[in-house]
């Protein structure tokens, strides 16, 4: 028998044209439970509905309320407002989700196969409910910074089933988290990629070479690079030694005389000094000196501006560390120079991690299809700098670079961005064993890092 939560997304998930919401037929018998579950179960797919005909922003109670079929006074009884009931069917459309990724009979002699059944479930339940799919992976990041915190709770809860999966495998492997984070964060990337093209359909499709590339992480040879290595002092004193432009990162934004650059370069410090939330376009023409008319010349407003700084951050940052691979003796080495090249330009520019990194998402869904540029613009970097005939596959590249994104991330959520570099075996580790194997890219980042201290 399925799971009520499971139930009720697959009731949530129809529309509802197609599918009225029915309420409990009325006679004796009825517990209160089974009325407040039934009411629930209705208001939440009315929130699924009316989401993916209006997007969060056109959501109202009233309108909740009469796609349910309930009163506004009944819907209050369960939801102070309309946030609360998102953020509940949010997490219930998760969940279900989740269950379907570990509910596949997961045993010792069948693990890779139970593995491979239980992301091949979790595809098809993203593929038949587009509109759950949408409002869980898209929508949510509208609904403002509670939500963002309830998201990072929901992937740190998925990173901890990959876990517990790994735990359940007949040679155990001590994977270090940095790589359970990438994998679960690499699954996530090619999920959500498919449910922004609208290619949910095309899941149950690809969810075999993605559970190879899980399984390609999950290897002994993972052992031998331990956990993330301690931070050299090289760079920590390079962080500490770099300041003024370079710090704040406008120098990426071009002569300091051009009014483009002075508006990003304004809006780079004063998010390092005040925070994405209290950007306002006043603070910014008065920090870069220029007029109403050419601030608006150039931008569309702040989420525009401050993206605008993201991706020439991002971009700077992320030519540099490619430049780095020029000249190695094998792809491999080459992709561990990039790695460390750019962990590096994190640690030492505030700017790269506080805008890229820490408050991406903050605009909403302009910052996440920003984020998901950027990780596309890796994946095509890491595919660039192989050799003819050994560049991965893009959805392996992507998903790698979405781990290696989320590693990143953690670390400067912490408050570790100036260490970030310490993990640099994990990140090209995730990049390089699903490629060309976990003993190829062991091998290589060991021969590279010995080199590098040698020096």
């Amino acid at each position: 028998m399925k799971p009520a939560a499971l139930l009720e997304l697959r009731a949530a998930s129809v529309p509802a044209r197609a599918q009225p919401y029915r309420k409990l037929k009325p006679g004796p018998g009825r517990s209160p439970e089974e009325v407040i579950s039934n009411q629930l179960a209705r208001l939440r797919g009315a929130m699924v509905d009316l989401v993916a005909e209006r997007g969060i922003g056109g959501v109202t109670i009233r309108g909740l309320a009469a796609t349910a079929g309930v009163s506004t006074r009944t819907f209050y009884t369960h939801f102070p407002n309309a946030e609360e009931c998102f953020t509940s069917t949010y997490d219930t459309v998760m969940g279900a989700a989740l269950a379907r990724f570990t509910g596949s009979g997961m045993t010792e002699e069948n693990w890779e196969a139970a593995v491979r059944a239980g992301l091949e479930a979790l595809m098809v339940e993203i593929a038949e409910h587009p509109p759950a799919a949408v409002l869980a992976l898209v929508e949510a990041y509208e609904a403002g910074p509670a939500m963002l915190r309830e998201m990072g709770s929901k992937m740190r809860e998925f990173e901890r089933s990959v876990l517990e999966t790994l735990e359940q495998a007949p040679r155990r492997v001590a994977v270090p988290l940095p790589i359970v984070q990438g994998i679960a964060a690499g699954v996530e990337r090619v999920v959500r990629t498919k449910v922004i093209e609208g290619h949910n359909a095309q899941l149950p499709q690809v969810s075999g070479e993605l559970a190879d590339w899980a399984l390609a992480l999950h290897d002994p040879a993972v052992e031998a690079l331990g956990g993330p290595v301690r931070a050299g002092a090289g760079v920590e004193r390079r962080a500490r030694r770099r300041g003024g432009e370079g710090e704040l990162g406008s120098g990426e934004f071009g002569a300091l005389g051009d009014q483009r650059a002075r508006i990003l370069s304004a809006v780079v410090k004063l998010c390092l000094t005040e925070g994405y939330w209290n950007l306002r376009i006043p603070k910014i023409r008065r920090e870069a000196a220029v007029s109403r008319s050419c601030f608006d010349s150039h931008f569309d407003g702040v989420d525009s501006c401050y993206l605008a700084a993201v991706e020439a951050l991002g971009e700077a940052a992320g030519l540099r560390a490619e430049r780095k691979a020029a000249g190695a003796p094998s792809w491999e080495r080459g992709v561990c120079r990039m790695v460390l090249a750019y962990t590096s330009e994190v640690a030492r520019t505030p700017a790269l991690s506080q805008l890229a990194f820490l408050e991406v998402f903050a605009p909403g869904q302009q910052g996440l299809r920003c984020r998901e540029r950027r990780i596309e613009l890796a994946a095509q970097r890491l595919r660039r700098v192989a050799g003819p005939g050994q560049e991965p596959s893009m959805l392996a590249a992507e998903a790698s670079a979405g781990a290696a994104w989320r590693i990143i991330q953690a670390e400067v959520s912490d408050g570790r961005a100036r260490t970030v570099p310490r993990l640099a075996p994990q990140i090209a580790y995730v990049t390089l064993a699903p490629a060309v194997g976990a003993r190829a890219a062991v091998e290589a980042i060991s021969v590279e890092l010995l080199e590098r201290r040698r020096k």
